[in-house]
C-alpha cells in the first residue's frame, strides 16, 4: 500500500521574516524543499506538492515596476 503526503509551501517559506529575500535565495530555498520532496518520493510516498505564489509573483515583479497602474 502505497503512503501519499501533501507537502504545501506558502510563498513566505521562501523568505523569512526581516530577510531581503533576493531571488537567489528564493532558488536556493526552493531547491532544498526539492530534495526534500525527492527523499519523499525515493522512500515510496506519493507526494503531491502545492504553492501559493501569490506574494512571490509581487515581490519579484515589483522591482521592475511591473505591476504598477
Amino acid at each position: 500500500m502505497s503512503r501519499t503526503a501533501l507537502v504545501a509551501i506558502g510563498g513566505n517559506a521562501l523568505v523569512l521574516d526581516g530577510e531581503a529575500g533576493s531571488i537567489p535565495r528564493q532558488q536556493e530555498r526552493a531547491a532544498a524543499f526539492a530534495e526534500q520532496v525527492a527523499d519523499l518520493a525515493a522512500d515510496g510516498w506519493v507526494v503531491l506538492v502545492t504553492h501559493g505564489n501569490g506574494p512571490r509573483v509581487g515581490f519579484i515583479l515589483r522591482p521592475g515596476g511591473a505591476g504598477r497602474a
